[in-house]
């Protein structure tokens, strides 16, 4: 399935889209990368969702820097209890 541009404040967050075949209604499952990143572990979690009939979304959430400084960003956020992350 294609890649998508989400719009956010910081610009466009690319995501990679997996759809169920078959017609829709589908219920549907966000996929959360881990610290590594958009990996293609995360797009085949979502394919395997989609064949057990999930609409399944796997946004790229460091798209907006470089994957060092978005944890960094990430972890200050976290700790000050405050910022985007929090």
């Amino acid at each position: 399935m294609p890649e998508v541009i989400i719009p956010t404040q910081q610009g466009g967050m690319p995501a990679y889209v997996a759809r169920p075949s078959g017609e829709g209604p589908w219920p549907g499952v966000i996929v959360i990368h881990d610290i590594f990143g958009m990996t293609t572990d995360q797009k085949q979690h979502a394919d395997w969702l989609a064949d057990q009939g999930y609409l399944a979304i796997a946004p790229n959430l460091f798209y907006w820097a470089g994957k060092i400084k978005c944890v960094r960003s990430v972890f200050s956020q976290l700790t000050a209890r405050e910022g985007r992350s929090f």
